[in-house]
């Protein structure tokens, strides 16, 4: 669909990507990388020789098939553990800052403390696995990739005849290159799980639509700058580019576009009861005090002798039935505190209450 401009939209203020998230997952790819790196380099200077000498001669004398076999075992040994505990450091710490802003941006905006519906419903779950997998998938690419490149210029350099000084040079880049790819992956996943759990928190509270909001600098590339300030809808996102923070590096971001009626819908278990809310109330609270008023005579009776019988004696008997308008506050506060209307009707236990008093 392509979007359309419209004058009068209801914004939120950006949910911004977290940088810490991707300063810290960025740190810690970096860091993996150079252990990696740091392992093949050193595996490469044999005791019999140093693979890293100017004399070509050398690098035959420390076997290319016992280089080779190294990186073929490296590369199956099953780091998983590993991987893993780096793409689900990165999802948790991106999800706890997401829902954050999300919650913030949406109380300012609207003046409803909505935190309660942002927790991790099935499709936050859904995507919090979701991107962890991928991220895992990453992880091992990285060094695949890194490996697959370094078998590559060993060989290369034995069947070429390559001098040793130049197949070092050659890997010390390929580690600076990993280096790099690792960081575009902490800053592009970063964008990615933004915009996706931003998206399902989005949809857990029913906004079907969003104005796109481009970070506004040169960078912005010319098929997202066009994008900016046009509206469009969760179901349906732009072909080319996909939903804001989808395509590769993308710093866009999603302004959620609903109108009241969807924020009142969505919040009135924590505003004060509607007109129509108090009369349906009203016939709920006249139930319980018609049932009250059956039962009463033999729970009375029940008490009584339960009460002469450890000496005591009930006192206040004209207040044991509790008021309507009395039930009827106590729901309207547990409904404020966030409860719904039923549950909090549920948790009446005192509808029928007591005193009892004993001598000293």
């Amino acid at each position: 669909m392509k979007g359309q401009k419209t004058r009068k939209v209801r914004k939120f203020r950006p949910v911004k990507v977290s940088k810490r998230t991707e300063l810290w997952y960025r740190q810690q790819l970096k860091q993996f990388v150079k252990t990696m790196t740091d392992d093949i380099e050193r595996a490469l200077q044999q005791p019999q020789g140093s693979f890293f000498m100017d004399d070509a001669e050398g690098f035959k004398a420390i076997s290319a098939k016992a280089l080779l076999a190294y990186l073929e075992k490296y590369e199956k040994t099953d780091r998983t553990s590993q991987d893993e505990n780096i793409a689900q450091g990165f999802v948790s710490r991106g999800d706890t800052q997401n829902q954050a802003e999300v919650s913030t941006n949406l109380k300012n905006q609207t003046g409803i403390d909505l935190a309660g519906y942002l927790r991790n419903s099935p499709n936050i779950t859904e995507k919090v696995n979701a991107m962890t997998s991928a991220n895992v998938q990453l992880i091992k690419s990285i060094r695949s990739q890194y490996l697959d490149k370094v078998q590559n210029a060993v060989t290369q350099a034995l069947v070429g005849g390559s001098l040793n000084k130049d197949l070092t040079t050659q890997i010390k880049e390929l580690g600076r290159t990993t280096e790099k790819r690792a960081a575009f992956i902490a800053r592009d996943q970063s964008s990615k799980l933004n915009a996706a759990l931003t998206q399902a928190r989005h949809e857990d509270l029913g906004i079907k639509k969003y104005m796109w909001s481009t970070s506004g600098d040169e960078r912005v590339r010319e098929s997202h700058a066009e994008k900016d300030g046009q509206i469009f809808e969760y179901a349906n996102p732009p072909v080319d580019t996909g939903h804001p923070g989808h395509d590769f590096n993308c710093r866009c971001v999603q302004i959620p576009v609903f109108d009241e009626v969807q924020v009142k819908a969505k919040a009135q278990e924590q505003e004060t009861l509607s007109e129509p809310v108090k009369e349906n109330l009203t016939l709920s609270v006249d139930r319980l005090v018609e049932k009250s008023q059956k039962i009463e005579p033999t729970i009375t009776a029940d008490i009584n002798n339960i009460a002469t019988k450890a000496g005591g004696k009930l006192v206040g008997l004209e207040n044991r039935l509790k008021s309507p308008s009395s039930i009827k506050r106590k729901i309207e506060a547990e409904v404020a505190d966030g409860f719904s209307k039923s549950l909090s009707l549920n948790k009446i236990r005192d509808a029928i209450r007591y005193t009892t008093v004993f001598k000293e």
